[in-house]
């Protein structure tokens, strides 16, 4: 696994999720790091060495799971390249989606 994505609507509750799958993913030998958020408050208590932003964010999106979200506007977007041919094959479809 290389990437984690979840959410929370409250500080509070993405404060407990933070340290569930912290707790967690440890026992298994696994130590989460890179933490991005758009809630400088969830970060504050990491160390520097955690988190892949400033604590303020600079306007790049982090590339995550394929896609890029900006923490900024909390957006996903993904980039899809399309294909002008007119007739798609079941083989072209699976291709493209592979």
């Amino acid at each position: 696994m290389d990437d984690v994505l979840s959410g929370e609507s409250a500080l509070e509750g993405a404060k407990k999720l933070q340290t569930k799958i912290s707790q967690l993913l440890l026992r298994g030998g696994f130590e989460l790091h890179k933490w991005v958020s758009n809630s400088p408050e969830l970060l504050k208590d990491l160390s520097a060495s955690s988190y892949v932003l400033d604590k303020e964010f600079q306007g790049a999106p982090v590339k995550t799971l394929g896609m890029l979200w900006d923490p900024k506007v909390d957006c996903l977007t993904y980039k899809v390249k399309i294909n002008d041919k007119v007739s798609f094959s079941k083989r072209d479809v699976l291709s493209e989606i592979a």
